[in-house]
């Protein structure tokens, strides 16, 4: 099984805290204790790591400094410091600004270092100098492929440079760390192969760039097959290392090794193929893979990340050795397995996924099966596939399917480089003889080549679309004809060709004029080519003059806007800039019946409003106006149209009256009216995302203050559907979470308060994945433990261990209480190995005394348990350990057993019982302590007044035993177990 780890991600920082923050700030150069420096450090952090506040964040690291800060926590400070720069500079999208971030927090790490010499901190800074290289590097590898010349140069001097640094100190740090060996504590060893790993990959890139050269090569691969060595085979550590070796080859033109290694990669993870019993391989570790039982989805999760890691190099070097049928089995795999599993992609998995989707092109096969359910199966016959596959709908060749693969990566990165990649790969494979494909798909394949800068490229690609054009209906050549001309004149005015650009723009506005959006920037782009043109223009001074003048008619009868549009844009301008007495004088001169007159008259309201809200008055006068609009003029027969322009500026006013209708009506918290007059909207108006999502909010919250719970349920539905990943929605869940805790409270009965128990846990699973605080992960677990799903609840505290098990503000709770539920998941889960990894070292920590659950958790991963009862028992094996763990079990139980109500409690005969199990089951490897085990029973038995220990169970029945004690043990529970023990030990 996969060790898992994972990074640990700053805790999240919320707009709250950073207001109270910034508004409720200590005075400046006031002394601070170190609590408040270190809340102040985990405050800069998290402005830089979640908000990309770097400037804010050094605001604050520089007023803790001028409080005057030394000794440890100066040093903590200086790191911090040093950090803020590297975390801004990984967050940040811009690559000059990115850059710019990464040689501040290279030039603060250096500094910190040789100030810092004997610093506790030092180490850690050194190896943060070497994390932040290697991300800086693969950053400048990034720009790398958009620069030419001179600028390519300078960005590969200055990223050999970066790596030479950082690699000349990993030797040092590498080998002080081995040094340490036993002595290394789990943190330090994942520094130390974070080290080895790094290492490997910056010589490999230093390497890359003079391949003549093998001996960085050479060092590359012999640091990471120490690594490999060093942390076994099968590791995530050794895995990311196969991973790395493979890049090295690759670098080296030698695929055939570089294949091989993420080959292997594939095989040890989700490997494809049956086994030799004629087994799926991954079915069988999926479903038997941790000691005979299914493997987590955090599990199968990290798998796959393996998958995405190495399926781009494995593309690349099967289609350098030619490998073609090879390529486009492990890319049918790759897409299967996602699709089986319901998994999502990261960034670089949607990298993969282009190479595999150009890997199944380059095969001319055919795929047969039910690719929905991750079902696809190779064929280079496309016979073959229609006697296996006779159903149409499962047959597919790989073209198409890459096409697919293509459309799929560009609909859902929209804005991104990804989306561009996709086109590109959408270009790719319409440009192919015989393929046929939308307009809209060849367009989106242009805007690729034209964004990426391969103007050429594009121009093809946008004739191509021309061309397409030809056999469209009506409706899609008036919807394509302009905005492609439009596109063609922007290429050409990029490649610095005015007269092309110019005649471009012209058949746009002339030819393809009707279309709304573009006719307008067709004529001005005409107009301005054009005179960019007659500036140097040699031809005939006449046909210069005369195109100009066309140009000017174009603009003045395409381009000029009405009357009552400048009025409605001279509006907007002051109130988007807070003017709104001002606004509403030009919206007002707005002519009644004009294509903008409705959605003045809207705006009207919405800036009365903003003053009523500014002057804190009622919304009396805005809200007869919106009012007035909804319900009579837009309803009344004298403004009826048929005409498609004011029938769109109408949906829009329509939109914006009634959000604020709404608004005022759930402000004054009127919530039937606002459940009676926006629920709607949802329908009427879903292209107003925000608006929708906002009016959704104040419609669940209305059924919630008037008890409608399923309506209420309805609203938060569509929310979490449709806009899961906004701030609006995660706040809407909090409410409805908190709407369920409060009913819970209330209520009497044990089944109602187990089902909103088991919502309430629903909606914080929701709301955790995609961030959450530790205070939340917390009561998703606890909710989870309570209702006894210990699978979901092991996945919340396996991940609070991951993010949060080396924050030092969270190690008491840690300690106390998710470590321990985690230990006790795990045994639910029959994972007995798993939670005494876990539960042993909070039982055995001399300095932080266990509680006496940890003790007793901590004793069954070891010894194991029984469970049932009657003759239905059955024994649960622990984990087993040496003699010496055995007997801190003994001694550990047998101080609890002396803290209980001797022979008159049910708990102390359970602690006796655990003594008596824990002999038997260290026997099994010291037959010696059998004896032991029979007298501890015997004592017990002698004391029993009735036989087969039927006074035990008097005990766990009676009223003073507390009664989840009595459920659990009581009803002959704990006597059955006593009579088996008694039994297997004759």
């Amino acid at each position: 099984m996969i060790a898992l780890q994972e990074t640990r991600p700053t805790t999240l920082v919320t707009v709250a805290t950073l207001l109270g923050a910034i508004l409720g700030a200590a005075p400046l150069h006031a002394q601070k204790s170190d609590a408040e420096i270190g809340a102040e450090i985990a405050f800069a952090r998290g402005l830089a790591s979640d908000w990309s506040f770097v400037d804010l964040a050094e605001d604050v690291i520089r007023e803790v400094e001028d409080g005057g800060v030394t000794g440890k926590m100066g040093e903590r400070l200086g790191l911090v410091k040093c950090d803020v720069y590297a975390i801004g500079a990984r967050n940040e999208k811009e690559p000059a600004r990115r850059n710019e971030l990464f040689e501040s927090a290279l030039g603060a790490y250096k500094e910190f270092i040789d100030r810092n010499p004997y610093s506790d901190e030092k180490s850690s800074a050194e190896a943060a100098y070497v994390a932040t290289s290697s991300t800086y590097a693969r950053a400048l590898e990034l720009n790398l492929e958009e620069a030419v010349g001179e600028e390519a140069e300078t960005l590969k001097g200055r990223q050999v440079d970066v790596l030479t640094d950082a690699v000349k100190l990993t030797a040092d740090l590498i080998e002080a760390l081995k040094a340490k060996r036993d002595e290394r504590t789990e943190a330090e060893s994942r520094e130390l192969y974070d080290l080895m790993l790094n290492r490997g990959n910056m010589l490999a890139s230093i390497g890359r760039a003079d391949p003549t050269n093998t001996f960085f090569f050479d060092e590359a691969i012999k640091a990471l097959e120490e690594l490999v060595f060093l942390v076994g085979e099968g590791t995530p550590y050794a895995l990311r290392a196969y991973v790395a070796i493979g890049r090295v080859y690759q670098f080296q033109n030698l695929h055939e090794d570089a294949a091989a290694y993420y080959e292997a990669v594939i095989e040890q993870t989700i490997p494809m193929g049956e086994d030799t019993d004629g087994n799926n391989k991954w079915l069988e570790i999926r479903n038997k893979g941790n000691g005979g039982e299914p493997i987590s989805e955090r599990e199968k999760g990290l798998r796959f990340l393996f998958l995405e890691l190495s399926m781009d190099g494995l593309m690349t070097s099967y289609e350098a050795q030619g490998s073609t049928e090879d390529a486009a089995r492990h890319a049918l795999h790759y897409y299967n397995i996602q699709r089986q599993e319901g998994l999502h992609f990261s960034a670089q998995g949607y990298l993969s996924l282009l190479s595999c989707a150009r890997a199944l092109l380059n095969s001319s096969g055919y795929v047969g099966g039910n690719l929905t359910l991750g079902e696809g199966e190779w064929f280079v016959d496309e016979d073959e596939m229609k006697a296996k596959h006779r159903a149409r709908r499962s047959q597919i060749d790989t073209t198409s399917l890459a096409l697919q693969i293509a459309q799929q990566v560009n609909d859902e990165n929209k804005g991104n480089t990804l989306q561009v990649r996709a086109q590109k790969v959408i270009s790719e494979i319409s440009t192919r003889p015989g393929v046929t494909v939308s307009p809209e798909i060849l367009f989106q394949a242009a805007q690729g080549e034209y964004f990426d800068g391969n103007y050429n490229e594009a121009l093809a690609g946008l004739h191509r679309v021309q061309r397409s054009l030809d056999s469209s209906d009506q409706a899609e050549r008036l919807e394509f004809g302009a905005r492609v001309m439009n596109f063609i004149g922007n290429t050409y005015r990029k490649m610095e060709r005015p007269l092309e650009a110019a005649m471009a723009f012209r058949e746009g506005a002339t030819t393809w004029e009707g279309e709304p959006e573009y006719d307008p920037k067709n004529a001005q782009g005409y107009y301005s080519m054009v005179n960019q043109f007659a500036k140097t223009a040699t031809l005939e001074k006449e046909i210069v003059e005369a195109m100009v003048t066309e140009a000017e008619d174009l603009v003045a009868k395409i381009g000029t806007q009405s009357k009552d549009k400048v009025l409605y844009d001279q509006g907007e301008k002051l109130r988007r800039k807070g003017d709104f007495a001002g606004a509403v004088g030009k919206y007002e001169q707005i002519a009644e019946g004009e294509d903008f007159w409705e959605k003045g008259l809207v705006q009207i309201a919405v800036c009365k409003f903003r003053l009523e809200k500014d002057a804190k008055q009622p919304h009396d006068e805005s809200f007869r106006l919106l009012d007035d609009y909804i319900e009579k003029v837009r309803t009344d027969a004298k403004y009826a149209t048929v005409s498609p322009s004011k029938l769109s500026k109408r949906k829009e006013a329509s939109a914006a009256a009634e959000f604020y209708r709404g608004l005022i009506l759930f402000g004054r918290g009127e919530h039937q009216q606002v459940a009676d007059k926006v629920s709607s909207f949802y329908d009427d108006y879903p292209e107003q995302d925000r608006l929708v999502n906002w009016c959704l909010d104040m419609v669940m919250r209305s059924h919630l203050q008037l008890g409608n719970l399923d309506e209420a349920r309805t609203a938060l539905i569509r929310m979490v559907g449709d806009f899961g990943d906004k701030p609006r929605t995660a706040n809407a869940s909090k409410a409805f979470y908190n709407f369920l805790d409060t009913k819970r409270d209330a209520s009497k009965d044990d089944g109602e308060r187990a089902t909103l128990l088991a919502e309430m846990a629903q909606h914080l699973e929701r709301g955790n994945q995609s961030s959450a605080t530790f205070g939340n992960l917390r009561k998703e677990s606890q909710h989870w433990m309570e209702l006894k799903d210990y699978a979901k609840a092991e996945g919340v505290l396996s991940k609070m261990a991951q993010r949060h098990g080396d924050e030092a503000e969270q190690a008491d709770a840690m300690r106390r209480y998710v470590y321990p539920d985690l230990g006790q998941a795990l045994l639910e889960l029959g994972r007995v190995a798993d939670a005494k990894t876990i539960l042993h070292p909070l039982a055995t920590n001399d300095e932080k005394r266990a509680s006496k659950r940890v003790l007793i958790l901590w004793a069954r991963s070891i010894a194991g348990w029984l469970e049932g009862s009657g003759n239905d028992i059955k024994e649960v094996v622990g984990a087993g350990g040496s003699d010496e763990e055995f007997q801190a079990v003994i001694s550990k139980l047998d101080a609890i057993s002396k803290s209980g109500d001797k022979w008159v409690s049910c708990e102390w005969y359970e602690h006796k019982f655990m003594i008596a199990y824990t002999y038997y089951a260290w026997s099994k490897q010291d037959s010696r302590k059998l004896d032991s085990a029979q007298k501890q029973l015997a004592v017990i038995e002698s004391e029993m007044e009735e036989p087969n220990f039927a006074q035990i169970d008097g005990f766990c029945m009676g009223e003073e035993t507390e009664p989840a004690l009595r459920g659990r043990l009581g009803e002959g529970v704990l006597q059955s177990w006593y009579r088996w023990l008694s039994r297997t030990l004759k």
